[in-house]
């Protein structure tokens, strides 16, 4: 399974927990393994970024995408995500706007949703996540 097939499980699994339990806190360990097959295939970045932007913009669970994004901090995602919002505010998408917009802000040190992922550490500063 490629690295593109295994974020999807892990959306989808994560997904599914998020379904059962309504709460963020279920997403640790698909968020956490994310990050390691993120990290752990550089070079597989390009499609990595994509399935992201995919899994924002076609309904996929967000949160989860949010929390990956916050300590990524891919730029290619960001701005991509951030076009969608653009688009969305265009054609007053009232559903699509606040998901985009809260994966955008998911760049930010201060990011205000970042309480409901006591667990995600938050870089000291902005990075591209190319490092470590």
């Amino acid at each position: 399974m490629g690295a593109t097939e295994q974020l999807a499980a892990l959306a989808s699994k994560a997904e599914d927990a998020l379904a059962r339990a309504g709460s963020t806190l279920v997403l640790e360990p698909y968020v956490v393994a994310a990050l390691d097959l993120a990290k752990g295939n550089p070079d597989d970045r390009a499609d990595l970024a994509g399935a992201f932007i995919s899994l924002t913009t076609a309904g996929g669970p967000w949160e989860f995408v949010a929390a990956c994004m916050h300590a990524l901090r891919w730029t290619e995602v960001r701005v991509a995500i951030a076009g969608h919002l653009d688009e969305a505010i265009r054609r007053d998408d009232w559903r699509a706007i606040p998901v985009l917009r809260s994966v955008v802000e998911a760049f930010e040190n201060e990011w205000e949703d970042a309480d409901m992922f006591p667990w995600l550490p938050t870089p000291k500063e902005p990075v591209d996540g190319t490092a470590g």
